[in-house]
């Protein structure tokens, strides 16, 4: 028998640098608004769908007993929440917690999974959330490639900031880029594949080289520089991403 695909993870990062509305929280409510973030998306991280409804008694009473805060406090942090759009404003109304960019971060390990990334209850995500937040389908499934082939080919887990990097790449460079820079950070042994991948497609776009054009390729030598193979190379002798 199959096993039975989850939405749930066992993990999430938690950054260094957090944001500046935590920071808002933080000021607010001291450590109990800072501990209700991260302990509110554990329960979203082992909750199937990421998705928490609290309208009935128990679930509340879960997570004022899971976060260690009252009540009211509990009523208040959340409504801060959601007017700094830490929340999903609109599912907050209905006592639902969904928190898109938590979501998000979690791209890869769906692709990888080849599991359907949780969906936001109800469908759309509000306008501002849209043009802020939504992947297309087009660009997901190129996103999705891009993250197969490195994976296969680098033989390498990407981190969550690779993945933005990976996106980034798929907004900023033609198809079949990305897999030619990969290709190369292969073949020179780079250490920090993704870094080396983003200082060559930046060469390549400047120096106005099709990357799958051979003849373009072979038209332009490097000089030794910055923008140099020895440059990259010694670049790359640094932490692992």
């Amino acid at each position: 028998m199959a096993r039975p695909k989850k939405q749930t993870v066992d993990y999430f990062p938690h950054y260094c640098n957090h944001s500046k509305t935590l920071a808002i929280v933080e000021a607010q409510y001291g450590n109990e608004g800072y501990a209700f973030w991260f302990k509110m998306l554990e329960i979203l991280g082992k909750t199937e769908g990421h998705v928490f409804d609290y309208s009935d008694e128990g679930s509340w009473l879960f997570l004022l007993t899971y976060t260690l805060v009252k009540e009211e406090k509990a009523k208040q942090i959340l409504e801060t929440f959601a007017s700094l759009d830490m929340i999903d404003k609109g599912m907050w109304g209905k006592k639902i917690i969904w928190v898109q960019h938590f979501v998000d971060e979690h791209v890869a390990l769906y692709a990888r999974r080849k599991v359907e990334l949780p969906q936001r209850p109800g469908g759309s995500l509000p306008l501002s959330a849209v043009s802020n937040n939504e992947i297309t389908e087009t660009d997901d499934l190129k996103v999705a490639g891009m993250i197969k082939y490195y994976e296969e080919v680098a033989r390498r887990m990407l981190t969550t900031n690779d993945l933005m990097r990976l996106k980034d790449f798929a907004d900023n460079y033609p198809d079949g880029w990305f897999e030619k820079a990969t290709d190369e950070a292969v073949k020179n042994k780079a250490r920090a594949p993704i870094s080396y991948i983003a200082k060559i497609l930046e060469d390549w776009k400047v120096e106005g080289v099709n990357p799958l054009d051979e003849q373009s390729r072979r038209g332009r030598t490097r000089k030794v520089g910055d923008t140099s193979t020895e440059a990259l190379k010694a670049s790359t002798t640094g932490p692992i991403d």
